[in-house]
């Protein structure tokens, strides 16, 4: 079934700790594991079994703007402080008004992604389900080189595909000077989502023991790990060289059973990702934002 879509009214919402679920399913099913080819352990087995009931993955992002979550809970959110100083106030205004010139798309195949010249033209495009339909067939086909193609993959692909674009839509209306990420870097999201869900809940929610510099602990955690994850793929071309140059500057333990820092598939992602010029990398478009 396509669930993201107007077709179906009715769907089971099922909020886990999926770390908790697959660790167990996977301790259940160890024997299985054991006999399992090495170039299928890519992605732990109790995520593989979750695949089966979970149509559509998505990892609740940190709340970045904790007012108007207090907000819906009737929760005052003004508070007397200090007024700001002139100079606090420019800077601000300056941020605000600040342009995502790299977030613009580039030509190419996925230059046509949606972005018009205006905003209203913009808003216009996507209100058509016929874009909406083009963007995810594009979507899927540049996902193909990551997946292994059988019909019920491809279909949680169209689902979770159509699901951001109605994400992107949706903040389009209520943000109309927003400039959503190119279909290619939703395509990479996607395929993180899909094929690496321990990798993907590592990256937004994982313990952080890395030493930034101020500059960089002001951006969020998950654009700083996707920036350097891109920059070791650019400077060794094996997946044991990129495993190693992430364990070394993220400081993550070299011990651990970590299957995804061994995919060769993942590392071709990022090296992909690490080609292209910086407005359309992956670690591009987590700073703007897929929602």
């Amino acid at each position: 079934m396509l669930l993201a879509s107007d077709t179906y009214r009715c769907m089971f919402v099922i909020g886990m700790d999926p770390q908790m679920v697959a660790a167990a399913l996977e301790k259940a099913h160890e024997e299985i594991r054991e006999r399992l080819p090495s170039y299928e352990r890519g992605v732990p087995l109790g995520w593989r079994f979750m695949d089966k009931f979970v149509q559509l993955p998505f990892t609740i992002p940190p709340q970045a703007n904790l007012n108007e979550y207090l907000k819906s809970l009737g929760a005052a959110t003004s508070f007397v402080s200090v007024a700001p100083t002139a100079s606090s106030v420019a800077l601000s205004t300056i941020d605000d008004q600040r342009p995502l010139e790299d977030a613009t798309n580039k030509p190419g195949e996925f230059a046509d992604s949606g972005e018009g010249d205006t905003h209203q033209s913009d808003r216009e495009a996507t209100a058509d389900p016929s874009n909406d339909s083009r963007d995810v067939g594009r979507i899927v086909r540049e996902l193909g080189r990551y997946s292994a193609g059988n019909p019920r993959e491809i279909k949680r692909m169209v689902n979770l595909a159509r699901l951001y674009l109605a994400l992107r839509n949706e903040r389009r209306r209520v943000d109309p000077f927003w400039r959503a990420p190119s279909l290619e870097q939703y395509a990479r999201w996607i395929a993180l989502t899909l094929r690496w869900p321990d990798m993907m809940r590592w990256l937004q929610w994982g313990a952080d023991e890395a030493v930034w510099s101020v500059e960089d602990n002001s951006t969020a955690l998950i654009v700083r790990r996707l920036k350097v994850l891109e920059a070791a793929a650019s400077e060794t071309h094996t997946v044991a060289g990129w495993a190693e140059l992430i364990e070394g500057e993220l400081l993550l333990d070299k011990n651990d059973a970590v299957e995804w820092r061994k995919d060769p598939k993942l590392f071709e992602l990022f090296r992909n990702c690490s080609q292209s010029p910086p407005g359309r990398r992956l670690s591009a478009a987590a700073e703007i934002g897929f929602w």
